[in-house]
């Protein structure tokens, strides 16, 4: 089983005294560009690393888990179902604003991108809502989401990954396929910059809902030579780096002062 390394310059970027005095964070990746920036149409790993800052799902895994037992509000702060699974309904939180002041995120933003998720020409996750039988909503901050058939793990599905990323239905419709280059969402972060074949850059959402984040700007430099971006690592003009699949690499880089090694299995990535 082949397994993603990320490295991390621990005293940058874990620590909160640091942060207090670093204020953006630098991501160096293995690939030559960003794919589609649109959550419902990524489909590679460093795409969708890049959206989870910007958006979120009804429902959320806690930071850290990667087990759908560990699912917690987002941008639902609770939710009910019938005894036979097949009838969920979910009570949004008031105030969310979407970005750049494309206005509060609503029932009628969450009907649009679950329909959204579930149509084969706008999502690459349509598979996932095949059981979807109906998506209404119910009153301003009310979504009932009806299956055709209980969904084993549905929870999970609503989550803030993949197709369960809720997109702002006023940027979705009148950006139409730019929204792939300047995507909207509700997220801690917001699309500020994209040069092709070099970065991404995102500032911080003053306005999220849990509160403005400590680091004001994330930028994913894009550097798919392994020795370049290691080289930019432990010069310090990189954070954090995607790294190689592969256990020297891992153990020689672990050994660099102030550096954390994360490998992450196939199903965390």
């Amino acid at each position: 089983m082949r397994k993603l390394a990320i490295a991390v310059i621990a005293a940058a970027v874990l620590c909160a005294p640091a942060l207090a005095q670093k204020t953006t964070l630098v991501v160096g990746m293995g690939s030559a560009d960003a794919g589609k920036l649109d959550p419902h149409i990524a489909s590679t790993t460093p795409d969708k690393g890049l959206l989870s800052w910007m958006f979120n799902g009804l429902v959320r895994i806690r930071p850290g888990k990667i087990s759908p037992e560990f699912i917690e509000p987002d941008l639902a702060e609770s939710w009910t179902s019938n005894p036979a699974g097949t009838e969920w309904t979910f009570k949004l939180r008031k105030g969310v604003q979407c970005h750049h002041g494309y206005g509060e995120f609503t029932a009628d933003d969450a009907v649009y991108s679950i329909k959204r998720a579930s149509n084969k020409a706008t999502s690459s996750y349509s598979n996932d809502f095949s059981a979807v039988d109906k998506v209404e909503a119910l009153d301003k901050y009310t979504v009932k989401i009806t299956l055709k058939n209980p969904v084993a793990g549905f929870l999970g599905y609503v989550a803030n990954v993949n197709g369960g990323n809720q997109v702002c239905k006023k940027a979705a419709e009148e950006m139409g396929d730019n929204f792939a280059k300047k995507p909207i969402g509700t997220g801690p972060f917001m699309f500020a910059e994209y040069q092709p074949q070099q970065f991404v850059k995102l500032v911080a959402n003053k306005q999220y809902f849990r509160g403005a984040p400590q680091i004001q700007e994330v930028i994913y430099r894009y550097i798919p030579a392994d020795s370049s971006r290691d080289l930019a690592f432990q010069s310090g003009e990189l954070d954090m780096i995607y790294g190689k699949q592969d256990q020297t690499w891992m153990d020689r880089t672990a050994k660099l002062p102030g550096v954390k090694v994360i490998a992450m299995e196939p199903g965390e990535e």
